[in-house]
């Protein structure tokens, strides 16, 4: 069932200390504007398909959108190879990897974005 799910972290409590910190972090506003950008790209990549977003790509788009280069693959293999992650866990860390790239602005996909994508996979790696 959890290899449904795209996204699965543990969300660890925050500090009291944090909580009453007076730095600053990235804004709502500041995180609103990059997913509307992300967001953006996407509708352009996708045109008036069916697709809007990242996450509801096809398998066929994934092989279309998700093109990785030679130490992203490597990350990806490894990964799967580690954690005996299923075919469906490789079409989500695709998903969440273009999302990532998207985030950053980025064309393409890199070894960075596919190991962060890897990450969100926690409970796969527990089982």
């Amino acid at each position: 069932m959890l290899d449904r799910i795209d996204i699965h972290i543990d969300v660890p409590s925050v500090s009291f200390s944090k909580l009453r910190s007076k730095e600053t972090s990235s804004g709502s506003g500041e995180i609103r504007q990059q997913v509307m950008a992300a967001r953006e790209i996407q509708r352009k990549r996708f045109g008036e398909k069916k697709t809007t977003t990242d996450a509801t790509m096809t398998h066929r788009q994934i092989s279309k959108f998700c093109g990785l280069n030679e130490s992203a693959e490597m990350v990806l293999k490894n990964a799967m190879t580690e954690f005996g992650l299923s075919a469906r866990a490789h079409d989500k860390i695709c998903k969440v990897a273009r999302t990532i790239a998207d985030l950053e602005n980025k064309e393409n996909i890199n070894a960075e974005h596919i190991a962060e994508a890897v990450s969100y996979r926690k409970l796969d790696r527990s089982l």
